[in-house]
Order: structure tokens, then sequence, then C-alpha cells
């Protein structure tokens, strides 16, 4: 049953990642960044509602109350690709997504990503690092969110790799309140698997860093323990489920 599943969930995901594709890609050269948000809002909704319900995965949001108002920096665990459409989903403030260099070079999805305002962090230029920076600066004055993940790539259940210095840059060079998120979408997409499987996803937002007084090194450790401290509390707790 749960090949099944995963047969009927992935042929649509491939469908609309098609649709999504070159539909967006023609939408780009005619509608504004902020129609391209809502386009891709409402897409990322159906798709993750549909597939969801298909493989039998419950979604559960904690600590929006932490969430304060105006622009914030999403500091997310990355297990899966599904986390790089909730904020799309439960938010309809706009948010931006940083993404790998690499991303923008990708034919089609290069486009989209930078057409509806994602930021390319090139880590191994520092002229281009400047330059990630004061895009998120600039994001963040126009009252536009961010949506960063420290890891840089996806990562397996309960693995621990050092962040990218990028959320420390972050940091130590904009004053916009900074959300740890914690999460478990492992439990349901592990990294390199080729099956979606059933579980109870918890998105949990921490409360955000008050502390700006810490150096980059201070701040990437309690960053890093408060989200995989939390993430692995929320995987052993779903399984309890």
């Amino acid at each position: 049953m749960l090949i099944l599943r995963n047969i009927i969930a992935q042929t649509f995901m491939l469908l609309m990642i098609l649709f999504i594709t070159f539909f967006c890609y023609i939408a780009s050269f005619i509608v504004s960044t902020r129609v391209m948000n809502y386009i891709l809002y409402k897409i990322f909704d159906i798709l993750r509602s549909v597939v969801f319900k298909i493989i039998g995965i419950k979604i559960e949001y904690r600590g929006l109350e932490n969430i304060p108002n105006g622009a914030v920096i999403f500091a997310s665990k990355h297990q899966s690709a599904f986390e790089t459409s909730f904020f799309f989903n439960k938010f309809k403030r706009n948010t931006i997504y940083c993404f790998k260099a690499e991303i923008a070079k990708v034919p089609l999805w290069g486009r989209i990503a930078t057409v509806n305002g994602g930021i390319a962090i090139d880590r191994g230029n520092s002229a281009s690092f400047r330059k990630f920076i004061s895009e998120v600066q600039e994001t963040l004055n126009i009252d536009k969110s961010i949506a960063i993940f420290p890891e840089g790539t996806r990562v397996s259940l309960k693995s621990r790799p050092k962040f990218k210095k990028g959320i420390a840059k972050i940091y130590s060079n904009t004053t916009a309140p900074i959300v740890p998120v914690a999460l478990n979408t492992g439990d349901c997409l592990p990294r390199g698997s080729k099956l979606i499987y059933p579980a109870h996803v918890i998105i949990e937002f921490l409360q955000p860093i008050a502390n700006r007084d810490l150096s980059e090194d201070e701040f990437m450790e309690f960053l890093h323990k408060q989200i995989n401290d939390k993430s692995d509390e929320l995987s052993n707790l779903a399984k309890l489920r």
C-alpha cells in the first residue's frame, strides 16, 4: 500500500513540478515578484495538501506566538524538500529564501528562484558574500522576511553538521529578530530515500534570539544546540503518537 501511495503521490508531484517549472518560468517575464510569490504560495499549498493526504502525513505547527510582527529571519533545520514550501503555505507575508548560488545556474529553476526574490549565497566568493548580506538587509528593510537553512543542504534525521557562516554574518550585520525553527520532516522524507512515509510532522518556531551581544562563534553554538536539541525531541515525540 505504501508503494502504491508513493506512485500516486510522486506522479502528482512530478506533474506539478513540471507545471510549476514551465508556468512560472513564463510568468516570470510577465508578472511582478509579488504576484509570483502569490502564485507559488497557491501552487505549493495544493501540492503539499494533496501529497500529505495521499501518504498520510499530519502536520502540526507550534510556537506561532513566538513570531514577532514585521520582518524576521527564520533559521530552520533542513531535513527534506518539504520545508522549502512550508513558509509559503503557512504565512501570507512575503518570505524570501536564501539558496546556494549553484541553483541560480540550473535552467528554468534558477530564473524562477531569482525572479521570485530569492537571495543566492556564494560562500567561496568574499565579494559575492558581501553582496548577499546587503541583499538580506535590503529585503528586511522593505518588511519581507528571510528563510535560511544554516546547514546549507538537506541532512539526515538527527545528524548535527556544523552550520555555515551565512547565518552568523546575518546575525552580526542585521537587527531583525532571528527565529530558530525546529522540525522532524526527516521522518516522512529521509535524505536519500525514494519513498515518502506516513508521519506526524511538527514544525516548531522557537523564541527569537534576543541577545545581540554574542560573538559569531557563541551565536552559532547557541543556535546549533537550540535547533538540533528541539528537532531531535520533536522526532522522538512524533514516534510516540
